[in-house]
């Protein structure tokens, strides 16, 4: 019986951790144009950015060419566990939501796209956190498209392998399988 390949999910989880320091430095500039305390997401930049340091650190020499589902289901899920609770850091950190439970929400909110939150009036966040808020939106938005067209090639992983990780269907889904079925929904919704 074959274990866990931690080396590539810790490689996998440091490349994405990198994204998100990215993202925390991406609000810095509104800190400054508004005159916010910059400290929240330096702060999320720097503790996310030894994360990734260290866990790029330890997989410097690994080896990534072979992925199995079951490092795939795991390195999905601890990427998205990791990434929502340091994409709460900005929250608790200026205090606008203290409780841990309550900026993971919102930063699970966030990533997800769905869009729910606890607060009451979103619009009287300071604005670099109002900012920080949407960028996560955009961010869950966009996610599956920069894993699928940056990350997973340098991993060697191919969007196949990822569509079956992330889906319940075992087939292959064929172009042409594709083609024949918008076909026959645009002959049918023509009008005559």
């Amino acid at each position: 019986m074959r274990f866990f390949n931690i080396l590539v999910i810790l490689k996998i989880l440091g490349t994405i951790l990198l994204i998100e320091t990215v993202s925390f430095l991406l609000c810095l500039p509104v800190t400054i144009i508004y005159h916010e305390p910059l400290n929240p997401f330096i702060w999320s930049a720097v503790i996310t950015f030894v994360i990734a340091g260290i866990t790029m650190y330890i997989t410097r020499k690994s080896r990534t060419e072979r992925i199995g589902a079951r490092d795939g289901y795991l390195a999905v899920t601890v990427s998205w566990v990791v990434f929502l609770v340091l994409g709460s850091l900005p929250y608790i950190i200026s205090g606008v939501i203290p409780s841990f439970v309550d900026a993971f929400f919102e930063s699970s909110s966030g990533f997800t796209t769905t869009g729910s939150s606890i607060l009451r009036e979103v619009e009287t966040l300071p604005r670099s956190i109002l900012f920080w808020r949407s960028l996560t939106h955009w961010i869950g938005g966009l996610g599956i498209i920069v894993l699928v067209i940056i990350i997973l090639p340098s991993l060697r992983i191919t969007g196949y392998q990822l569509f079956s990780l992330e889906s319940s269907l075992k087939e292959k889904i064929h172009p042409r399988t594709i083609l024949h079925l918008v076909l026959l929904k645009l002959q049918f919704t023509t009008p005559q």
